[in-house]
């Protein structure tokens, strides 16, 4: 079975979506913050402002609305860090393999990225959350498979 960023590139050899001389720094796989709780079924607020956010934020780039995109990011999201943008690839099918490149954001929109975690059912995860430029935020939990993806993630922008 082939690595994630494998899967990745891969991905985008079919689909391009790298600008010219772009190269991908690290490859992770996540979900949007709060998804995790909502498919657990959990009682209270289900999609944390990050997740709003990713919606908010996408939206204003494509013809796509906030609910297709968010029942497009349902099974996961792989991102993909590269020398300039943080890309978001949706995940699917029963291997969760990389499916449709959803949008993506400059790293110089990028002001802060905070690390964080959330529990579910006593489990501790690793979140992420980018706070963009003109306030919206993206935010994402690592279940504990990718908890290591996540964190080569983090690097890449010096965390």
């Amino acid at each position: 079975m082939a690595d994630i960023t494998e899967r990745v590139r891969e991905f985008l050899n079919d689909n391009p979506a790298l600008e010219q001389a772009e190269t991908i720094v690290a490859v992770s796989k996540a979900m949007p913050l709060g998804q995790i709780k909502k498919n657990a079924k959990v009682q209270g607020p289900m999609l944390v402002g990050g997740a709003i956010g990713a919606l908010i934020s996408h939206h204003r780039e494509s013809k796509m609305s906030a609910e297709d995109l968010q029942s497009k990011m349902k099974l996961g999201v792989y991102l993909v860090a590269t020398d300039r943008r943080l890309l978001l690839i949706s995940a699917g099918g029963l291997r969760s393999l990389p499916q449709e490149h959803l949008g993506s954001v400059e790293r110089s929109r990028i002001t802060k990225v905070e690390r964080g975690t959330t529990k579910v059912s006593l489990v501790k995860m690793m979140t992420v959350t980018f706070v963009l430029d003109d306030g919206s935020e993206l935010g994402f939990e690592f279940p504990k498979v990718d908890a290591k993806d996540g964190e080569r993630l983090l690097s890449s922008f010096g965390v």
